[in-house]
């Protein structure tokens, strides 16, 4: 992930901050935050993951169900 540290240092600067506070800031952003959060691309490969193992669980909790039927007739 990519982000404008030039635009989130003059953001921060438009509120007030000073430059060289604001550079901290942002530079600790970049070395620390950044690396850690999750891509749109991270949050779609994990949907699809979650999606196929509760698919998974359905197709199994479904045969139980027809097992526990069948046993009790």
């Amino acid at each position: 992930m990519t982000v404008d540290t030039l635009a989130y240092v003059k953001e921060l600067e438009a509120g007030g901050m000073d430059r060289a506070t604001a550079e901290t800031v942002v530079t600790a952003f970049a070395k620390i935050a950044l690396p850690v959060l999750a891509t749109k691309a991270d949050l779609e490969r994990l949907e699809t993951k979650l999606v196929i193992k509760l698919g998974g669980i359905v197709v199994t909790v479904a045969g139980l169900l027809a097992v526990v039927q069948h046993v009790w007739k």
